[in-house]
């Protein structure tokens, strides 16, 4: 199995040496998560190139490929191109892994070049039609987004000329459906070659705290091999070494080694290494990433236009949920518009700002303008994250007051520069509701539900869809400006299913390009919870509430073991939310909550603590 390398740079898994017969052999997975892979270049006639997505790899043996997203673009071409490498002889072939089907007809292609002179010039080498017939199809057609299974791959092999020295892939989109490659090599494996294949964590970046560092090697020769592996991390003069033993060729395996402690904010260098006594290949044996640790990890910002109105909408809904599964800090807000009935909010012209077209569409942070299909909401946010892991700017709630008399909502926040900004900085305060039960239409690709659950539903841009200026001026370093809105919920709205989001943005004329530079959301009605002590627990727990049974007053203890997302909630028994005590940014320590159930009647309730890592519910008894 095929893991994920979690960082920002690193030297990718591309192994390229002669071999005393002389033949050539180059191996690349997009297994590492930055993209593309290093000496590797992009290129395109639209505005989006190749990415990396984690939906798919290569007859499912792995977490990563790379797409071209024919689905979301109805012209242009997409060119992967790969580093210079040393000259093919007699009998080398080029082979790869690839996924795709069309819609129903359109014809898109793949045409492959090849260079002998480092890429100053191209020949064809070959060119593979989609459509509803051509070798380039594996799948069955559909209109909803194409992502393969384990079956629905195919391998290719071209001979390639002797001298080559370079390859480019150029995908040609006619408006089908997306095109996955995975696993593009050139010549044949040494018998003894070990090497790493991605570091699995700390991934990306993070928030200051100690991580037990993870990295997935990969038996890349013919032979069974035993071997060292060794972590260094600087600063901080971090060694550690482990061994693997028997790894079969071809196989994967995980190594874990000891935790190091991230305490300081800045860049990190974890540089990991295979010891193999007979490696005849050394050139994949080293990874080496910078990880970013910050106060402010990105959390990116997805804003799509939906309605329950929409047949094709069920798929951009997937395409959210499924961010927030991976990404659960991510700030999703759903736009409903046309003949919803929740089309009319306070800023609504948002839907007409942002340049959304049709219904689904979607933006993450803004970034690319009026270029907004859906299919791509997820994968983007994933390059996103991969190339701007850490945020300009926090965003800290310093309260939230919700008044249950008047229904009012007030909330106070700060936002800090981390680095010196210049130009004109706006924020927005969005009220949205979840758990919403209204029939959604649907087609045979996106199917519809008659008591579907919406989620993420915005129902006030409080300030406006434009926001409200932040700064004036240059904003310096460390600099905090203070956030500060109320509300007064509509009638209709639940409380306990209603979040406030907020994020800012920096302003550049049209809204679908003045890119989001960070966003928080949070629920308003928190009751609140205490830290105790100082000592930082070694595992996550939740323990029983004491006492138990109880009238009215009961404490709950847990532990969270690092900096993390946390919720901590009550449920009643038929699993109605009570109260929300907690929800958000966490810091590693020991919690106590405490549960007022003077309003609740007798009857056995819930209460469950979730992170990303770890879920657990207990059982508590009032009894009045």
């Amino acid at each position: 199995m095929k893991k994920i390398f979690t960082a920002l740079t690193f030297i990718i898994l591309f192994t390229s040496f002669i071999y005393s017969s002389g033949t050539v052999y180059m191996l690349a997975d997009f297994e590492n998560t930055s993209f593309p892979p290093a000496g590797w270049t992009l290129a395109n006639t639209t505005t989006y190139n190749f990415i990396r997505t984690t939906y798919a790899s290569g007859y499912g043996s792995g977490l990563s490929c790379a797409v071209a997203d024919f689905y979301d673009y109805q012209s242009g071409n997409f060119d992967l191109i790969t580093r210079t490498f040393p000259v093919t002889t007699s009998g080398d072939s080029l082979i790869f892994d690839h996924a795709y089907t069309t819609g129903a007809a359109e014809n898109d292609r793949l045409d492959i070049y090849y260079s002998t002179d480092n890429g100053s010039s191209w020949q064809l080498l070959v060119t593979y039609q989609g459509g509803p017939s051509g070798p380039l199809k594996t799948a069955p057609a559909t209109y909803d987004l194409f992502v393969p299974n384990a079956s629905q791959w195919a391998t290719k092999r071209n001979a390639l000329p002797v001298g080559t020295n370079k390859v480019k892939f150029t995908g040609v989109t006619a408006y089908g459906n997306n095109l996955y490659l995975d696993n593009i090599r050139v010549g044949v494996p040494y018998s003894n070659d070990a090497g790493l294949s991605s570091i699995i964590a700390p991934k990306w970046s993070i928030t200051p705290q100690g991580v037990a560092p993870q990295v997935s090697v990969r038996n890349y020769g013919s032979s069974t091999q035993s071997f060292n592996v060794t972590m260094t991390i600087n600063p901080g003069g971090y060694t550690n070494t482990q061994s693997v033993s028997n790894l079969a060729a071809g196989q994967v395996q995980t190594v874990n080694f000891t935790s190091f402690n991230f305490a300081t904010v800045g860049n990190y260098t974890m540089t990991c290494y295979t010891s193999l006594g007979s490696d005849q290949n050394v050139s994949n044996d080293t990874i080496s990433n910078t990880l970013v640790v910050t106060t402010s990890p990105r959390n990116v910002v997805l804003e799509f236009c939906t309605g329950t109105w929409c047949q094709w909408c069920p798929c951009g809904d997937d395409e959210a949920r499924h961010l927030a599964q991976v990404y659960p800090n991510s700030v999703i807000l759903a736009y409903h518009g046309g003949s919803d009935p929740w089309q009319t909010f306070n800023g609504n012209g948002i839907i007409g700002m942002l340049g959304f077209a049709g219904y689904p569409s979607g933006l993450v942070d803004r970034r690319l303008g009026a270029n907004n299909g859906w299919g791509s909401m997820f994968t983007d946010a994933e390059y996103r994250l991969s190339q701007s892991p850490a945020a300009t700017l926090r965003i800290d709630v310093v309260s939230s007051n919700y008044n249950t008399g008047t229904r009012e909502l007030t909330v106070s926040a700060n936002a800090t520069a981390l680095q010196s900004l210049t130009g004109q900085y706006k924020v927005n305060y969005v009220l949205k509701e979840n758990n919403l039960v209204y029939p959604q239409t649907g087609n045979s690709y996106c199917p519809g539900n008659p008591t579907a659950i919406h989620d993420d539903v915005v129902r006030n841009i409080v300030n406006g869809a434009s926001g409200t200026n932040v700064n004036t001026g240059t904003w310096n370093q460390n600099q905090v400006y203070p956030l500060t809105f109320n509300v007064t919920l509509a009638a209709g709205l639940v409380p306990g299913n209603c979040r406030f989001d907020i994020f800012v943005y920096k302003d550049n004329g049209s809204l679908n390009v003045s890119e989001v530079q960070q966003g928080i959301s949070s629920s308003f009605l928190v009751t609140g919870i205490n830290q105790q002590g100082t000592n930082i627990p070694d595992k996550f727990e939740l323990r029983q509430n004491y006492p138990n049974p109880f009238n009215p007053v009961t404490n709950v203890h847990f532990s969270i073991p690092k900096n993390t997302n946390a919720s901590f909630k009550v449920y009643n028994g038929i699993g109605q939310l009570m109260g929300v005590y907690y929800d958000g940014a966490i810091n590693a320590g020991q919690y106590n909550a405490e549960i007022d159930a003077s309003n609740f009647a007798s009857g056995i309730y819930y209460y469950t603590l979730s992170t990303s890592e770890f879920t657990q519910t207990k059982k508590m008894v009032v009894v009045k």
